[in-house]
């Protein structure tokens, strides 16, 4: 007759099923196992704490619940939410990997995620998110400083709230570079990276996927203009534009429909689409740079609110460029993606596109200045010079993008065989034509100082070594056999006004390494020091209104 044991045995333990206690228990001769009694039993009930886990439960309780950490991602969380190794070997979770600056760590979902332990303070906020709307409002005219920050002191419990504010301002910290001053704020603690970091960690203590709103888009948005700054983050930055572009296409920012809707207010609509434009600007610039298709059409432009704006010429100038970006069409960007192959564009297109770039913006050629610059004369109307901003971030974006989307159009009428070193034709399809182009950037940006350069990051280096590019390429292209003095006295002109674009490009801070030794191979063999006149004299020449010869 079998013996009763005193507990269940070995495999009904293990199996958690209930053992009739006997030796050999029923269930284990039914399923032909030997039943053995040998496994040692952990103790029940609540274990006693060690003293190490006391120790640092006691070191947190004295800490202050609020203040600004510059801790990676990893240290900012409490250790007790994250599962020890026998806990994740034992019972499985659901869990996502996040990756974080080369680091990868896991959330466990079925674990509660204390969003706000260690946040930025407020003030800290504050005072960069004043930065924004000093310096940066006129770039990304979304958000009303004094509006975000009253919800973040009455809805303090919203985490998507607080990740759009530290997103934001990460994007301006990055975009100013150090190019502030904050009083009583320590330097060190205004570190884009931490702000950054601490948007990305909320965002992984809840499903900010669904549902998706305007608060999803732009911190999707500001996360993707900071490491669109990072020379070495292009593939992150990618990443978080096309998640902006998803988030607004499920949301409908590219139906006119989505701004009818009763429900939205004027503001709403307003900045819903100033967003949409800013995705539509910046996925035709990665079209260019990148190779990417573009995936959005343009749409009806906003209107500035009247007696609403704090910055109603600032809001002007947003659209100015927003024109620009609409102008080319999109057949025009197409011809710029890796599978082009198949697509043309005419000839008549190209003049078009050249007219329709110039006329949109007709003063872009000149500076800030309340006086016009002598010289400039045809479609260049000091009249239309009211309607352009006065900050100098960005007009000089404003007055760049126009003169690169111009030598970018020449450059697409050399690639498809409309320009030649041989040819007769003059203006847009001749040759000589990035002079042209280069001598109303270099008038429109002499007085900008570089920091507005610097503010906008690796875009506008690209655009200005593109403009300084073609150029280059132009005097390579000159016919050799034009022996005449008048042809000499072009290329001497030509070579002082491209070491007078070199010298803006070169003072201002490296963005992209890779695209000044491209353009440092280009022009070795082209600048001679002892036949170019020092850059300052080019700026004398085009404040005095001299014309160069460009036919």
């Amino acid at each position: 007759m079998p013996s009763e044991g005193v507990r269940a045995c070995d495999l009904c333990n293990i199996r958690k099923i209930k053992c009739d206690r006997r030796n050999p228990c029923a269930r284990c001769v039914g399923a032909g196992f030997t039943c053995t009694a040998v496994r040692q039993h952990k103790k029940s009930g609540p274990r006693s704490l060690r003293q190490s886990k006391a120790k640092i439960l006691k070191q947190q309780q004295q800490q202050p619940q609020h203040r600004l950490t510059q801790l990676s991602p990893l240290d900012s969380w409490d250790s007790s939410i994250w599962p020890t190794e026998s806990q994740s070997s034992s019972s499985p979770t659901t869990s996502f990997d996040l990756p974080v600056d080369g680091q990868s760590y896991y959330t466990n979902l079925a674990l509660p995620l204390p969003w706000d332990i260690h946040r930025i303070e407020l003030p800290v906020l504050r005072a960069v998110l004043f930065l924004y709307s000093e310096k940066l409002y006129g770039i990304w005219p979304l958000v009303r400083v004094d509006d975000l920050l009253f919800r973040l002191e009455t809805e303090s419990s919203d985490p998507e709230l607080y990740a759009l504010a530290t997103a934001l301002c990460g994007a301006t910290l990055s975009y100013l570079n150090g190019d502030y001053d904050i009083y009583d704020m320590a330097p060190e603690s205004l570190v884009a990276e931490t702000f950054v970091a601490e948007s990305r960690r909320v965002r992984a203590t809840f499903d900010y996927m669904d549902p998706v709103g305007l608060n999803t888009i732009l911190t999707s948005y500001f996360l993707h203009m900071h490491y669109g700054r990072q020379a070495l983050r292009t593939q992150m930055a990618a990443f978080y534009i096309r998640e902006a572009i998803t988030f607004a296409q499920l949301l409908g920012l590219h139906n006119e429909s989505t701004y009818t809707y009763p429900s939205r207010t004027t503001r709403e609509q307003a900045v819903m689409r100033r967003l949409y434009f800013l995705l539509f600007m910046t996925e035709r610039y990665l079209c260019i740079q990148q190779g990417l298709p573009t995936v959005l059409d343009s749409i009806s432009l906003p209107n500035v609110l009247e007696g609403e704006e704090q910055y109603p010429e600032v809001v002007q100038g947003f659209f100015n460029l927003v024109t620009l970006f609409c102008t080319p069409g999109k057949s025009f960007f197409g011809m710029w993606t890796n599978n082009s192959g198949g697509r043309s564009i005419s000839r008549d297109q190209l003049l078009l596109i050249q007219h329709a770039i110039q006329a949109s913006l007709p003063l872009a050629a000149g500076h800030i200045d309340s006086q016009p610059i002598s010289g400039l004369g045809g479609n260049k109307d000091a009249n239309i010079r009211a309607s352009l901003p006065k900050n100098h971030i960005q007009l000089v974006d404003i007055v760049v993008s126009q003169h690169w989307f111009r030598s970018l159009a020449w450059k697409l009428s050399v690639l498809c065989g409309y320009v030649s070193p041989n040819s007769t034709s003059s203006g847009a399809l001749s040759i000589t034509y990035p002079l042209e182009i280069a001598v109303d950037t270099l008038r429109g940006i002499q007085k900008f100082p570089k920091q507005a350069f610097e503010a906008h990051g690796p875009g506008m280096e690209a655009k200005m070594c593109e403009i300084a590019a073609a150029l280059a390429d132009s005097i390579l292209c000159s016919p050799a056999s034009d022996a005449s003095a008048d042809k000499y006295c072009r290329d001497i002109g030509a070579k002082a006004v491209l070491k007078g674009l070199i010298d803006r490009i070169f003072e201002t801070q490296t963005m992209s390494s890779d695209l000044r030794d491209n353009l440092s191979k280009k022009i070795a063999g082209l600048l001679d020091c002892s036949t170019i006149p020092p850059s300052v004299s080019i700026h004398q020449e085009l404040e005095d209104g001299e014309q160069y010869d460009v036919t």
